[in-house]
Order: structure tokens, then C-alpha cells, then sequence
């Protein structure tokens, strides 16, 4: 729809005849609505999926080939009906580009201007405007739902994180059976001493620590020898 009308601004008239003028005209209404009413099923198809959800009836190619379809022939219906008399296409504006008669004073004129405008801009805009609102009330709803889930999650992770430190306290309590004998044998000088007697390979050496104490032992016994022969 551009070259003509650069065409047309630099000669500042419609210079390609009255036959090109209603079929540009004709072409820049039919792609109009036919984008239209593309974007109503869309809109039909985006409603069906978010706010109904899993309930919804998938649209399935069979239901999209028809959609593409009714949009078409939707779109010659309202626009042919100005090469029959009803309406019709002239030059607009400053005389640069063609579309629909909107200055005849006639009523059979301005009535196909009405119908067309209800049919294809007020009510598709009050779809659109009417699904639009219940999808960004269910998208709302669900982020909603999802930050309430997510507060839940994090609750259960503190949950799960106590439940860790309960778990790593009973592991503890378990391996309970297996570090006390070492450090029971460790710090025992007596099971160090049978230990060695049964295994001199663990090199489990008492003979300082009990050589210490019996060399105490026997200068503690002569010092009480002495004072009872004195005695």
C-alpha cells in the first residue's frame, strides 16, 4: 500500500485511475480487517487456554484452518459490498490515497459505514477489552498462587533443613559406636597394656607411664619400712 501513495504525495494527486484507486482501497480495508479479526481469535485462543485451562478444548489445526478461513471470507463480505453501491471507494484526504466514502450525506452511504464499524472495530474491541480483562485476572491470580507457594516452599525448607540437623545429630549418635573405642583404648592405660600383649604389632607402649608410677611406688614403700624399723 506505500509505493502508490509515495507516488500520489510527489505528484500531490491520485495519478494511477479510478480502477487502481478502489482496488487500493478495496486491498488496504480487506488486509485491515482481516488483521482484525486475526487478532480477535487469537485473543479467543489465548482466553481459552489461560482462563480456562485444562478444562479448555484444545485448538487442534483443523479449528485453526477454519478460524484463518472464516477471517477471510469475513473480510471480502464486509469489504466487496462498495463495488455493488453500497458505499463505495474514492479518493480521501488530500487526495493522495483511496478508501471508503465517509462525506456522501446519504443514508444508504453513512449506513454501511455504521455496520462496517460495528462489525469490524466496536465489537472486536469490545472482545478483546472483555477477554483481556479475565486473562490478566487469571495470570494475577496465578502469580498469586505461585508466591504464596513460594513462601510455603520456604517454610518446608527450613522444615527440611531442621530435619537435616536432627538426621546429622543421629549419625553422630551411631558413629558414637565406633569412635569410643578408639578413644576409650586411647586414653586407658590398662587396655592399652592387654592390647599390646595380644597385638605388639600397634606399637601400644605403657612402659613410661607405669615404669613412673611403680618407681613411685617402691620409694613410697622403703620410706614407710624405714620409719617402722626406727619405730
Amino acid at each position: 500500500m506505500f509505493p502508490p501513495m509515495v507516488v500520489s504525495c510527489y505528484w500531490q494527486t491520485w495519478t494511477l485511475g479510478a480502477l487502481f484507486c478502489e482496488i487500493y482501497a478495496f486491498l488496504g480495508s480487506l488486509f485491515g480487517c482481516a488483521s482484525i479479526w486475526t487478532m480477535v481469535f487469537i485473543t479467543a485462543d489465548r482466553y481459552n487456554v489461560i482462563v480456562k485451562g485444562v478444562s479448555a478444548e484444545p485448538l487442534r489445526s483443523g479449528g485453526a484452518m477454519l478460524r484463518i478461513a472464516g477471517t477471510w471470507f469475513f473480510s471480502f463480505a464486509w469489504c466487496l459490498p462498495p463495488f455493488f453501491g453500497w458505499n463505495r471507494y474514492v479518493p480521501e484526504g488530500n487526495m493522495t490515497a483511496c478508501g471508503t466514502d465517509y462525506l456522501t450525506e446519504s443514508e444508504l452511504s453513512k449506513s454501511y459505514l455504521y455496520v462496517y464499524s460495528v462489525w469490524v472495530y466496536i465489537f472486536p474491541l469490545f472482545y478483546i477489552i472483555y477477554s483481556y480483562t479475565f486473562i490478566v485476572k487469571a495470570v494475577a491470580a496465578h502469580e498469586k498462587g505461585m508466591r504464596e507457594q513460594a513462601k510455603k516452599m520456604g517454610v518446608k525448607s527450613l522444615r527440611s533443613e531442621e530435619a537435616q540437623k536432627t538426621s546429622a545429630e543421629c549419625r553422630l549418635c551411631k558413629a558414637n559406636a565406633v569412635y569410643n573405642p578408639i578413644v576409650y583404648a586411647i586414653s586407658h592405660p590398662k587396655y592399652r597394656a592387654a592390647l599390646e600383649k595380644k597385638l605388639p604389632c600397634l606399637a601400644c607402649n605403657t612402659e613410661g607411664r607405669d615404669g613412673g608410677g611403680s618407681d613411685a611406688g617402691s620409694t613410697a614403700t622403703a620410706e614407710n619400712n624405714e620409719k617402722a624399723e626406727s619405730a
